[in-house]
């Protein structure tokens, strides 16, 4: 398999369990229509918000190169982007029944509105890199980040939906970006009690999701109407979920390294994003045509494995006969695997 090689492992790990939890909820949202406790738990405060998180960890601030950072933003995410929503558009308007619209098609794809997810992790690394070639300083990058983050949550309110290039989660989310640059600082700190750090972080993490569960402020961040919730709510979730963060990266900092597959999916962890909802919804169909129109909720797991084992082979397909779509060449592929 194709993974890169001196790198982190507990980075590559932490994604790609994260990933593996969104495309779970995908495929007991697609398939039951509904999700589990587990997955309420673990997804709604954690797993996407850890993306941006992981980002800010990997970006060197010291020595931070704009040019660099801007070249890896287009190959890495902006030229995916447009190549996968376009690839998997019509698709998916195709088995949902709508009707196409080829000026609709353009607006959603160059307009950010394909994908929300890739569409703010690109904008929030593009103002991260702006801000970052005019000032290393933490504490005005702090004060900058949040303040961002309050703008978010004002155009969520202010602004319908949908919000070009998904601006406004992007800006809620560079408070993670800057959790990640600061978790990266202070690390060997925090690292030294990691067990402990581990063991604390997720009782505390559990028991406050589940006191919260039924609650007036459970709600999910990137689908917050602040007009119609109080500052408590919106602080309670941004502590849960930096409780979520840090008992994620505590954890998987426990996992030995080379597992090779664990890391394979947590590097290539965007190409199973950009294919997972495409490819339940054709299973589906398939499943509906063919007669199996009753839903088993004991069919989930299988359901779930399949479309793993299947988002692998078209990852691994990919890598070896296209890898620039993902951002890769075939040159610097073949170079990591003779060191491996």
């Amino acid at each position: 398999m194709n993974t890169k090689i001196n790198r982190l492992s507990w980075p590559d790990y932490g994604k790609a369990i994260c990933m593996l939890i969104i495309m779970l909820f995908h495929t007991e949202l697609i398939y039951l229509g509904d999700t589990s406790l587990f997955t309420e738990l673990v997804f709604y405060h954690t797993s996407v918000v850890f993306f941006f998180y992981i980002s800010g960890y990997l970006t060197t601030v010291e020595n931070f190169s704009f040019k660099k950072s801007i070249e890896s933003l287009l190959k890495r995410l902006l030229i995916p982007y447009f190549i996968f929503s376009t690839i998997i558009y019509i698709p998916k308007q195709l088995i949902h029944g709508w009707d196409f619209d080829i000026l609709k098609m353009i607006e959603d794809i160059f307009g950010g509105i394909a994908s929300w997810f890739v569409a703010a992790l690109i904008v929030s690394k593009l103002i991260q890199s702006i801000v970052l070639k005019f000032t290393k300083n933490f504490y005005v990058i702090g004060i900058i980040f949040l303040l961002l983050s309050i703008c978010g949550f004002i155009l969520t309110h202010y602004l319908p939906p949908p919000i070009y290039w998904r601006v406004n989660f992007a800006f809620i989310s560079m408070i993670y970006l800057f959790i990640g640059m600061l978790y990266k600082k202070y690390e060997h700190i925090i690292s030294k009690k990691k067990v402990s750090v581990a063991i604390c972080s997720t009782i505390l993490y559990f028991a406050l999701s589940f006191l919260i569960l039924d609650s007036d402020i459970w709600f999910y961040i990137y689908g917050l109407n602040v007009g119609k919730v109080a500052v408590l709510p919106v602080l309670v979730y941004l502590f849960i979920s930096v409780i979520g963060i840090l008992m994620t990266t505590s954890l998987v900092k426990l996992i030995p390294t080379g597992i090779k597959w664990l890391a394979y999916i947590g590097v290539n962890s965007l190409t199973y994003y950009y294919l997972n909802t495409g490819l339940l919804l054709v299973l589906t169909t398939i499943m509906n045509k063919i007669g199996l129109t009753e839903i088993y909720p004991w069919f989930t797991l299988p359901l779930y494995l399949i479309v793993v084992i299947l988002l692998t082979f078209a990852s691994e397909i990919i890598l070896r006969f296209a890898p620039w779509m993902v951002g890769y060449s075939k040159k610097k592929l073949i170079n990591n695997q003779k060191k491996e």
